[in-house]
């Protein structure tokens, strides 16, 4: 009863992205069964593909272009971890790094020379509430290799790293939308090459992977972040569930197309049953492939990997 009490005051304190989540959700999947009833069975991505760019456009008008900010944000520090034990706190802004008399900045720079770091000390130039200081901290081997197999270190924390909103003319922002739509499509089609050629190594894939447990967190995220933070990702979330619809795997809208073509060349229709089950059959795998993932995202859960 206690868990059911605590669980019951964590959706009433975060009751706003608890909304977020039924309604990005909702918005999804609405758009994407609207495009199969107005137009064809195979049109589902195409309408996700318009409500993204449309999501973009007002994003990028009304709030400004996205961008990156240099800042990395510290997020759930681990107890008993160097960044715990320096007093850092969910929220916290690092700025900067200095180590062997040289000064780091960027975000992704900041990761890198951290992992690097070889238990040496660090100082961190930090920001917290506008105001500003320093911690000094070591690093500790991580005790799990990287995708490479190699040592790195780490301060025992979830990076985070900043949207910022950059206002530009109405002209640029109206053609800032649709480049976004083409941007995000293209750095998902980067990964799957990537994925395909193995430069990117399966266990990375696990590691990052994430189903509907993880997209409810990052909706949870992004939510407490602001209304732009969330637009963003909404976009995000309807190219790559278009993205997803489109691979050629029966049950798919992609399985679809595939059957279409299939028997376009043929010139004949495929065995509406036979069809049927192979659909059947995908779903099946696609269910799964689905319930795998969840089990993969509570792992993480569970080591503290997000949290």
């Amino acid at each position: 009863m206690a868990n059911a009490a605590n669980i019951l005051q964590l959706i009433a304190a975060n009751w706003y992205a608890v909304l977020a989540v039924l309604l990005v959700f909702g918005f999804m999947i609405v758009v994407h069964e609207f495009g199969h009833f107005i137009v064809a069975k195979i049109a589902g991505p195409a309408m996700n593909y318009v409500a993204a760019t449309l999501l973009f456009c007002f994003l990028t008008v009304f709030f400004g272009v996205p961008e990156p900010n240099r800042k990395l944000v510290v997020n759930d520090p681990r107890p008993g971890m160097p960044a715990a034990l320096a007093g850092l706190r969910t929220g916290d802004r690092i700025v900067a790094l200095e180590i062997g008399g040289k000064k780091v900045e960027g975000g992704q720079e900041i990761i890198v020379a951290i992992h690097k770091s070889e238990g040496r000390e660090i100082t961190l130039f930090l920001e917290r509430d506008g105001n500003s200081f320093t911690e000094k901290v070591r690093a500790v081997k991580n005790t799990e290799k990287d995708s490479k197999g190699k040592d790195y270190w780490v301060l025992g924390f979830t990076p985070d790293f900043e949207m910022m909103f950059r206002k530009v003319p109405l002209p640029l922002a109206i053609k800032k939308g649709p480049a976004l739509t083409w941007e995000i499509t293209e750095r998902h089609g980067t990964i799957v090459a990537g994925i395909f050629s193995r430069a990117i190594p399966l266990k990375t894939v696990s590691e990052t992977v994430t189903g509907p447990i993880g997209i409810v967190r990052y909706i949870f995220r992004f939510a407490k972040e602001g209304l732009p933070n969330l637009i963003f990702l909404g976009g995000f979330l309807n190219i790559a569930i278009a993205l997803f619809n489109l691979v050629p795997f029966p049950a798919l809208d992609g399985g679809r197309l595939l059957f279409l073509g299939i028997a376009a060349i043929r010139r004949k229709s495929f065995d509406p049953e036979k069809e049927g089950m192979a659909h059947l059959i995908g779903f099946a795998i696609l269910i799964l492939l689905v319930v795998l993932i969840s089990i993969n995202d509570v792992g993480k859960l569970l080591r503290g990997k997000w949290f």
